[in-house]
């Protein structure tokens, strides 16, 4: 199986997840498969028989577009259609920006950041987050106190909002803990949520 019917496959799997987000990703991967054929092929039909078989589940909510697609057969072959009415479709955007939704749709079905970690952690330094915590320890060394990270940072510090993330206490537990009758939540980042945690979080908030 292609890398293109994994990508295809995947997004059939998730269709409600994808159309719970009006996302458009499988719409575009059809797309793009469709005029890959249609650009590539010395016969119509066999772009045609993929308009057949993927367009219809899409036809509700994008059926000018598919509308489109199919009436660009008319210009066919494929040096007919780059100076058609339907030009813009021969854009090479068309197949490049897949790679980036389907990293955000992916990444939106488990719960995770689409920016890497360390870029995050790097965006938070440069803001100045870093600074301002050596700083704050700066002054509670000469004041004789000690920062014992109970509860939080000794600073209020203000976060750009694609950085923003949940302050939860994760607490690693032994197997004999997690054997226990009380009930330990695992959260999307594979870590154990103790009981304790959460009531912390929810304090807080």
């Amino acid at each position: 199986m292609t890398c293109d019917a994994l990508f295809a496959r995947w997004c059939e799997i998730h269709r409600d997840f994808l159309w719970s987000r009006n996302s458009s990703l499988e719409f575009n991967l059809h797309r793009s498969r469709y005029i890959r054929i249609l650009m590539s092929s010395d016969d119509p039909s066999s772009a045609l028989s993929y308009a057949r078989r993927y367009f219809p589940p899409l036809f509700s909510t994008h059926a000018a577009q598919v509308s489109q697609l199919t009436s660009a057969l008319a210009f066919f072959p494929s040096p007919r259609l780059a100076t058609s009415p339907y030009a813009d479709l021969t854009r090479e955007n068309i197949h490049s920006d897949l790679e980036s939704q389907f990293s955000q749709e992916y990444c939106a079905l488990l719960k995770m950041s689409r920016q890497l970690p360390l870029r995050v952690v790097a965006d938070l330094g440069a803001n100045g987050a870093l600074a301002k915590i050596e700083r704050a320890k700066k002054i509670m060394q000469e004041k004789k106190t000690e920062w014992t990270a109970a509860d939080e940072l000794p600073v209020r510090q203000m976060f750009p909002t694609p950085v923003v993330m949940a302050l939860t206490m994760n607490q690693f537990l032994p197997r004999s803990r997690l054997a226990s009758p009380r009930k330990h939540d695992i959260i999307p980042s594979s870590h154990v949520l103790s009981p304790r945690s959460k009531r912390r979080k929810l304090t807080r908030q």
